[in-house]
C-alpha cells in the first residue's frame, strides 16, 4: 500500500499538494501524505467499507443549481464520505465539518428528489460520514453524520436571512472600496 501511495503521489497528487502546501492549507510534507493515506487504506474498517461496496464513486461535485458548491470525496453505495486532513480534531472542529457534510447531504437529497416526492419523506434516512485519517493513534477516526428536517429548516432559514439582507449591499463593482472614478458612485452606498 505504501509503495502504491508513493507512486500515485508522484504521478497524481504532487502538483496539487505542492500548491496546497504553498498556500498553507495542505500538509507540509510528502511523508505526511503518504503516512496518512497508508493509515487509511490499511485500516480494516475502511478497507471493509470499500470491499463491501457495490458502487464506488470518487470526487463527485455537487450540482450548483441549488446554491451550494462542494465536492464529495467518496461515495460508497450512495453514502458520502468526506475525508478530512485535520489532525486529532476536537469536538468543535468535528461539528463544523459535520455541518458542511449536512449541507452536502441536503444538496444530494435535492438532486435525488423525485418529481412529486416530499422532501420530508426523502430525509428519512440520509446519512454520511467524516473520515479523519490523521490521528495520533494511527487509526483513522470515522464519525457518522445524519441529516434531519431540523437541519434543513436551519439551512433554509439561514439562506433566507442572506437573501433578505442582500438588498442592503451595493451591487458588485470593479472599482476600489471608495468607488474612485466611478460615475455611478452614490453617497448612501459609500
Amino acid at each position: 500500500v505504501k509503495a502504491l501511495c508513493e507512486e500515485i503521489f508522484e504521478t497524481e497528487f504532487g502538483f496539487r499538494q505542492a500548491l496546497l502546501a504553498l498556500s498553507g492549507v495542505g500538509l507540509g510534507s510528502r511523508d505526511d501524505v503518504v503516512e496518512h493515506v497508508t493509515n487509511l487504506f490499511t485500516d480494516s474498517k475502511f478497507v471493509s467499507l470499500l470491499r463491501d461496496a457495490e458502487d464506488i464513486q470518487t470526487e463527485e461535485f455537487l450540482d450548483e443549481r441549488y446554491g451550494y458548491g462542494g465536492r464529495i470525496d467518496i461515495r460508497l453505495d450512495g453514502t458520502p464520505y468526506d475525508i478530512k486532513t485535520t489532525r486529532d480534531p476536537d469536538e468543535h472542529r468535528i461539528q463544523n465539518h459535520a455541518y458542511q457534510l449536512k449541507l452536502y447531504l441536503f444538496v444530494l437529497t435535492l438532486q435525488n428528489l423525485g418529481e412529486g416526492e416530499l422532501l420530508a419523506n426523502a430525509v428519512d434516512d440520509v446519512r454520511g460520514a467524516l473520515i479523519y485519517p490523521n490521528t495520533s493513534s494511527g487509526t483513522p477516526r470515522i464519525e457518522s453524520v445524519n441529516l434531519s428536517m431540523g437541519d434543513i429548516a436551519e439551512f433554509i432559514d439561514q439562506r433566507n436571512e442572506v437573501a433578505a439582507g442582500r438588498d442592503a449591499f451595493a451591487p458588485p463593482s470593479p472599482y476600489d472600496r471608495n468607488c474612485d472614478n466611478c460615475q455611478f458612485a452614490v453617497e448612501e452606498w459609500m
